[in-house]
């Protein structure tokens, strides 16, 4: 019995002693506030033991400098001691494999997950379709990585490194499973023989899975086996062999490795450090949680084809605001964080005729109470959701001049206020307030110099929007901790991804020369080379496409001002910067099927496209000819689609039908030209 509690208590005394090491300050820890961010592949055994970083041996010299202290003493930000009173004997932690430093990681990595995976646990098993039904696979994979993707966000370096030591304790646990011949299997076999036994070590010594990964994953239900791709007709054994292999596994598998490179220097997210208070370092993630989603989605879909799901699009039920109030904070939070994934991936599809723009803003006016009325104001969840619900009502009504859009912009500003203000009290962390307010910067910029241009509109006027937004732009740099004025090569390639939208804002200033030329340099020198190692790297083209056909609108624009003042040279060579920068986007495949579509997406880049198009044709860059006519003509014809799909059917209303006319009508005097 005294054997069975010490056991259980160890793995609470590894959490105590790896959170502090891996950016987790801990309130019982022996260092109080302090916290380091350990590289999993150099903490030593004894370091985790400890609790603390010990100092190398070229420091012994110092050290014996400094005397003998009672108790402890930081050098060079390791810990300094005789003993430790929270040090762990190695009799305790040898117990732990096959890799005794992979497993005591991984086991207080679980520990220190617990809540949350119990959490995440909770919300798949109430998060269902309408009257009680199953939710599509697809949104169940959303609200599960929606929420990992915040558990990675909160804590970084904790995930990275329980991922690898996930990794090692699979590899060394997984053992061949040869078959014997019949006239074999009553021979005896040796312990370590090779079809020995079939029993596993304890899994409480001997972990081999991240639970808040590899636990949760087990309550979506994923179909028994994988649906072969379009086409492939697998035969029976095929079929088996498919059936045996584990699902969850795959998507846990893919889901780490999305997260962990979306951490590196080139990768979508920008994971750095920083300090909260003297000596508490830690690491702050800025992540584009709906893209990781996609990407997890776009592979499943890859691999195991489109699993069929209901007609149309289905919108999840949720709790009674009674019921969400009476779940456990930590519930509450998640559910909220996995119900607003679900609601950004339907958001392209508001407004269709398979999601009714009515019915995608009802799934966000429920959430919206269930926020209200079950999380605190100044919960950072609550902040969080509230804002980016004001961010998808904003996005969704912009676009048609028919919709009320004061109260929900007056919302918008509100909220996003209210993140800034719990950012400067210390409550929400750097990372989730610059998402926010990057996200809403685009709406807020989106309606400055579109809606707010009508003075009935009950908007602020321009001049005040552009005022708000320059400051919010300011704070972004501030809370990313750069000066976005002049970036070094460490700072382009860490958070050069990430400032493709305030490139964006300075390029959308159409009659400021300093500030598009501005948007050019920081497009050319930042954002795209930042994009480019990111498809070098991964073969992934969305993010430089978006990037390069939204740097069109700066060059046009930049091309049409030296036109007018008679600079041709000048003209031409912008004109031909962002004829080169749209001409690579013409020719992949992803965005030359988007032309097909009607949505947001495809109706912004045949604007930007367009343009940019109709300037180098004006100009005759070099390269320009019939092929690009024919370009022109089929981007109209997106306009028209998305004109018309946006407003219901009255172009009229659009609120940048002038800016698509003007477009058209260029277009049509360079085909009467020839």
């Amino acid at each position: 019995m005294t054997t069975e509690k010490r056991a259980e208590r160890v793995p609470g005394r590894l959490a105590r002693n790896i959170a502090p090491l891996f950016g987790v300050p801990f309130p019982e820890s022996q260092f109080g506030p302090i916290s380091w961010l350990c590289d999993f592949t150099r903490i030593t055994l004894t370091e985790i033991s400890r609790g603390a970083p010990s100092p190398p041996r070229a420091h012994a010299a110092e050290i014996r400098e400094h005397g003998d202290v009672d108790g402890w003493w930081m050098h060079r930000r390791a810990i300094v001691a005789r003993s430790l009173p929270q040090e762990i004997v190695n009799a305790t932690t040898n117990r732990f494999g096959p890799d005794t430093k992979a497993a005591v990681v991984l086991t207080a990595a679980n520990v220190l997950f617990e809540p949350v995976t119990t959490a995440i646990e909770t919300v798949l098993s109430l998060v269902n379709g309408p009257e009680g039904g199953e939710l599509p696979i697809s949104l169940r994979i959303t609200v599960w990585a929606s929420c990992l993707v915040e558990v990675f966000r909160s804590q970084p370096a904790l995930v990275v490194a329980a991922a690898k030591a996930r990794v090692i304790q699979r590899e060394s646990l997984d053992r061949p499973r040869f078959p014997r011949a019949a006239r074999l299997r009553g021979m005896p076999v040796a312990r370590c023989e090779i079809g020995d036994s079939d029993d596993l070590p304890d899994p409480a010594t001997h972990p081999r899975d991240l639970q808040v990964f590899d636990r949760t994953v087990d309550r979506l239900r994923l179909p028994e086996q994988g649906i072969p791709p379009d086409g492939l007709d697998l035969d029976d054994d095929e079929r088996t062999r498919s059936a045996g292999r584990n699902l969850g596994d795959e998507l846990v598998d893919r889901l780490l490795q999305l997260l962990v490179d979306a951490g590196e220097p080139e990768g979508v997210g920008y994971v750095w450090i920083s300090e909260r208070a003297p000596d508490q370092v830690v690491a702050e993630a800025l992540l584009p949680a709906s893209g990781l989603v996609e990407e997890l989605l776009d592979y499943w879909s890859s691999v195991h084809g489109k699993v069929a799901e209901p007609g149309g699009t289905v919108v999840p039920s949720l709790p009674s605001p009674a019921e969400f109030a009476a779940l456990p904070e930590l519930v509450r939070r998640a559910l909220a964080l996995g119900v607003l994934g679900v609601a950004r991936r339907l958001r392209p599809r508001a407004g269709s005729a398979e999601l009714p723009l009515g019915e995608f803003l009802n799934l966000l006016t429920s959430l919206e109470t269930l926020v209200d009325e079950g999380l605190a104001p100044a919960d950072p969840g609550s902040a969080v959701v509230r804002a980016r619900i004001a961010v998808l009502r904003v996005t969704v009504l912009r676009h048609d001049r028919a919709n009320q859009l004061a109260g929900p912009f007056g919302e918008l500003i509100v909220r996003t206020a209210h993140c800034l203000a719990l950012f400067s009290d210390g409550v929400l962390d750097r990372g989730a307030t610059a998402d926010v307010l990057s996200a809403a910067c685009v709406e807020l910029n989106a309606v400055r110099w579109t809606n707010a241009e009508d003075p009935n509109a009950g908007l602020p006027n321009p001049a005040t929007l552009d005022g708000m937004l320059r400051d919010h732009w300011r704070s972004y740099g501030e809370i990313l901790e750069l000066d976005l004025t002049s970036l070094d090569t460490e700072d382009r390639r860490g958070a050069g991804h990430h400032l493709h939208n305030y490139a964006a804002f300075l390029g959308s200033h159409q009659d400021d020369i300093t500030d598009l030329t501005e948007a050019a340099r920081l497009f050319r020198g930042t954002v795209i080379p930042s994009r480019q190692r990111l498809y070098r790297r991964t073969g992934a083209f969305g993010p430089l496409g978006r990037t390069c056909y939204v740097a069109t609108g700066a060059t046009t624009k930049l091309a049409e001002a030296a036109l007018a003042d008679g600079r041709i040279e000048d003209a031409a060579e912008w004109a031909a910067l962002g004829f080169r920068w749209i001409g690579r986007v013409l020719e992949d495949r992803e965005f030359d099927s988007l032309q097909d579509g009607s949505g947001d997406q495809a109706g912004l880049f045949a604007l930007r496209a367009a343009a940019a198009l109709v300037i180098a044709l004006e100009l005759e860059v070099p390269g320009t000819g019939e092929r690009e006519l024919d370009r022109l003509h089929r981007l109209l014809d997106t306009l028209d689609r998305w004109q018309l799909n946006t407003t219901r059917g009255r172009a009229e209303n659009y609120v940048r039908h002038q800016e698509v006319e003007l477009v058209r009508k260029r277009a049509a005097e360079l085909v009467a030209a020839r």
